[in-house]
């Protein structure tokens, strides 16, 4: 099977590693278990991009990093 050509986006909140923690984990728990499921999408050939609310003051900007990621045709 080829190698897959997608952009899969992530987006970044600071709830996420505040109130919204499962019980009992970390913050550098969650940080590092989303850095290795990031790492698993990247070596499935998979283009991770992440955003955070900032980004979305510069749509443009956020479109023309999301643009530079799609693969050509």
């Amino acid at each position: 099977m080829g190698r897959l050509s997608t952009v899969v986006r992530g987006f970044d909140g600071e709830i996420t590693y505040g109130r919204l923690l499962p019980p009992g984990r970390t913050a550098g728990q969650v940080s590092t278990e989303e850095k290795v499921r990031e790492d698993r999408f990247r070596d499935l050939g998979l283009h991770v991009v992440r955003w955070t609310w900032c980004d979305l003051d510069a749509p443009a900007a956020l479109l023309t990093r999301l643009r530079t990621r799609l693969p050509t045709r």
